[in-house]
């Protein structure tokens, strides 16, 4: 899966307005002027891009030169006896019309808009985004667990050809990927230490002293410590014994990684990075339980993976200005869940920092 981090830390008690990027329930509109006005234009144009997400997958809005689907389903709809193919559409929009599309496409299987996610979700509680699921029961409007009807049926595949683990391969039998810089390896397991307490065990081989080069004066003694070049077979290796590789900037490396997030940091207003994160099936983990100082969208490319969220641990670490150390097992507890999911292609999974 990758994680998309918005990495601006003010809060919006700071930025008492949404300008492009964070919001409150208390502001103005998202795209209403300052007397809370929305123009008819406006209205109709807000329309045209919900109407293009809710026709187009992720994918497509990032790769629009990609004409048919999976499914072979060319989505061209009929207005007043015109064919109109929304692909076609979103190429005449501007950057960033075309990057409000992305968000709502991302966000449409909930069936919660992009106003109203800076209005409800937006660093007040999570949001799950996940395939239409049958139910007789009266649509409360919360969302916070199921799909929207209006969701495309390709949903496994919305997601597709942003990342896979053909690409990962690829990245690392061909981009001299360093640990610590752009790759970790790791696992979540028992210490050894005879406490029977689990705890994030990294695999990452130690940098390397070497001589520094003649006329270099930064530091001090005559050695530089650079990382290590992971070795594609080492990795691989750990990987299937059961660790997590992770890849902390495979933007620097993929096109598709880097469209999606410079896309996104036009609807947001400021630095979108990410990671992704190749994990083993059964019962493996990378990772201890943990918050971040950053606002995360977990979007799942391939496999399941279970996920549980928890609520912040007290009022001093809601919308926190650094990452927690990471949790043990006791740590957790006697604290419930507030979801407790398993993410399959085409989900995603918004919690805020």
């Amino acid at each position: 899966g990758v994680k998309v981090t918005k990495k601006k830390k003010k809060s919006k008690a700071e930025n008492g307005h949404r300008g492009g990027d964070d919001s409150d329930g208390g502001s103005s509109g998202d795209d209403d002027d300052a007397a809370g006005v929305t123009t008819e234009e406006e209205r109709e144009e807000k329309e045209i891009l919900l109407s293009l997400a809710q026709n187009l997958t992720p994918s497509q809005v990032l790769f629009p030169g990609n004409s048919v689907d999976a499914d072979g389903d060319e989505h061209a709809s009929e207005e007043d006896g015109v064919t109109m193919d929304p692909r076609r559409i979103l190429q005449d929009l501007t950057s960033a019309s075309r990057a409000r599309v992305l968000f709502e496409s991302l966000l449409a299987p909930s069936g919660v808009t992009a106003d109203e996610f800076y209005r409800t979700y937006w660093e007040k509680k999570p949001l799950l985004v996940t395939k239409p699921r049958v139910s007789f029961a009266t649509d409360n409007g919360d969302n916070g667990g199921g799909g929207s009807k209006a969701a495309p049926q390709n949903h496994k595949t919305r997601l597709d050809n942003i990342l896979s683990k053909k690409d990962i391969e690829t990245m690392l039998a061909k981009c001299s990927l360093r640990y610590g810089r752009e790759l970790n390896v790791t696992r979540y397991a028992d210490a050894g230490d005879g406490s029977r307490t689990k705890r994030r065990i990294t695999l990452d081989l130690p940098p390397k002293r070497v001589k520094k080069k003649p006329g270099k004066s930064s530091g001090q003694g005559e050695e530089d410590l650079q990382p290590v070049v992971a070795d594609p077979k080492d990795v691989w290796s750990n990987f299937v014994s059961g660790c997590t590789v992770r890849l902390l900037c495979p933007h620097l490396h993929s096109d598709s990684v880097h469209s999606l997030l410079s896309t996104l940091e036009l609807e947001f207003g400021c630095m979108v990075g990410s990671n992704a994160y190749l994990t083993p099936g059964g019962d493996s983990q990378g990772f201890a339980p943990h918050y971040d100082d950053i606002e995360a969208f977990i979007l799942q490319l391939e496999g399941r993976k279970r996920w549980r969220v928890y609520p912040p641990p007290n009022r001093a670490e809601t919308l926190p200005r650094i990452s927690s150390r990471d949790y043990t097992e006791e740590d957790m507890e006697g604290t419930a869940p507030v979801i407790d999911t398993v993410l399959e292609p085409g989900d995603i999974l918004y919690m805020p920092r």
